[in-house]
């Protein structure tokens, strides 16, 4: 036997390492928590902002076609009226923009 056996501080280094572990694990479950919340929190956002970016773009197109077209040729591409509503269909029949508007044209 090389060593002699200290009872006293058997285990010692097993009890350390498992702290380190334990404090390793934590840690870093702490990362990925921050991290998919931080993801969840950016994917709203980013919708968000297609949202607002797809209604601006609608609006455009809108004011587009009531400014610059004869009034024979106003709503002409896709675009449906009913009453002060104005929808815009696109060739394959989804409605993608619904705008209503008040006073008159």
């Amino acid at each position: 036997m090389l060593f002699p056996k200290n009872k006293k501080n058997s285990g010692s280094a097993l009890i350390i390492a498992l702290i380190f572990a334990f404090v390793m694990s934590t840690g870093i479950a702490s990362i990925l928590k921050l991290q998919s919340e931080y993801h969840k929190i950016n994917a709203r956002n980013f919708g968000r902002t297609q949202a607002i970016y797809t209604a601006e773009s609608a609006v455009e197109l809108f004011m587009y076609e009531l400014n610059y077209k004869d009034s024979s040729e106003r709503f002409g591409n896709g675009w449906t009226i009913n009453g002060n509503t104005y929808t815009f269909i696109d060739s394959g029949g989804n409605s993608y923009s619904t705008i209503v508007k008040s006073g008159i044209l």
